[in-house]
């Protein structure tokens, strides 16, 4: 789920678009991600800049999508300590 590497840290996440509003909905123990809702739809990659907006704002660092950019099973480096993104995100 979040792996520790030089740059800061990779978060394995999937995220559910066209939803209600941005909610973190937490960990998935089946696919080892965490579980995103997102209010914007896929198209034109709306749904990926509000998460990553949503992401910087709620963790306090940059965020950027390092794998799945047209999935909605990503990875994401997040320049970070571990410790810190799992107390932000309540994991």
């Amino acid at each position: 789920m979040i792996k520790e590497i030089r740059e800061g840290c990779l978060l394995d996440v999937e995220i559910k678009p066209h939803s209600e509003a941005f909610s973190i909905e937490g960990l998935d123990p089946w696919q080892n991600r965490v579980k995103i809702r997102v209010k914007a739809s896929p198209l034109k990659g709306k749904a990926n800049r509000e998460l990553l907006s949503n992401l910087k704002q709620i963790i306090g660092a940059d965020v950027e999508i390092v794998k799945g950019e047209h999935s909605t099973k990503k990875t994401l480096l997040i320049r970070a300590k571990k410790g810190e993104i799992k107390k932000r995100l309540n994991l």
